[in-house]
C-alpha cells in the first residue's frame, strides 16, 4: 500500500515535470517562430525599450500555442505511466512513441496555423504594413492581431482535435 503510494506520488511528479518541459518546448518554438517571422524586428530589444506592442503579440503567440498544444501535452504527461500485467512495458513506450510523435505534430500544426493567421490578417490590410507598426510600438495594430490570432485558435481546435483524435485511432490499431 505504501510502495503502491510512493510510486504514484513519483509518477504525479514525473507527469507533472514532463508537461512543464512540453510546455517550455511547445513556449521556445512559438517565440523561435515568432522571431523568424518578424525578421526584421528584435523582439527582446524592443520590449527593453518598452515596445508594448511587440510584447502584446508575442503574449498572444505564446498563448496560442499552449492553446493548441493543451491536448498534446496532457496525452504525452498521462502516457507515463507504470507497466503492468495488462499494459506491458512494449505497449507502454509505444504508446510514449505516438504520442510523442503528436507532440510533434501538433507544434507543427500550431505553427502553421499561427503563419496562416498573422500572414492572412496582413493581407486582408494592404494599407498597414504590420510589423513596421508593431515596430513603432502601434498598440492598436498588436491588439488587432493578436485578437485575430486567438480567436483564429479558439475556432481551429475543434477540428485539430478531431483530426488528432482520429489520428489516434489509428494509432491503436497498433497497440
Amino acid at each position: 500500500m505504501v510502495q503502491e503510494l510512493i510510486i504514484g506520488f513519483a509518477i504525479a511528479a514525473l507527469r507533472i515535470l514532463a508537461s512543464l518541459a512540453l510546455s517550455a518546448g511547445a513556449l521556445y518554438i512559438g517565440i523561435g517562430f515568432f522571431d523568424r517571422m518578424t525578421a526584421g524586428i528584435e523582439e527582446w530589444k524592443e520590449m527593453r525599450k518598452g515596445n508594448a506592442a511587440i510584447g502584446i503579440l508575442l503574449a498572444s503567440v505564446m498563448a496560442g500555442m499552449l492553446l493548441l498544444m493543451e491536448q498534446r501535452i496532457g496525452e504525452l504527461a498521462f502516457s507515463i505511466q507504470v507497466p503492468t500485467a495488462a499494459i506491458p512495458m512494449q505497449a507502454v513506450a509505444l504508446i510514449m512513441a505516438f504520442t510523442f510523435l503528436n507532440y510533434i505534430l501538433g507544434l507543427l500544426a500550431s505553427v502553421i496555423i499561427i503563419f496562416l493567421t498573422i500572414n492572412l490578417a496582413d493581407r486582408i490590410t494592404p494599407d498597414i504594413d504590420e510589423f513596421s507598426e508593431l515596430k513603432k510600438g502601434n498598440i492598436a495594430v498588436a491588439l488587432v492581431l493578436s485578437a485575430a490570432l486567438l480567436l483564429v485558435i479558439f475556432a481551429a481546435r475543434p477540428s485539430i482535435e478531431s483530426a488528432f483524435t482520429a489520428l489516434l485511432s489509428l494509432e491503436s490499431t497498433f497497440l
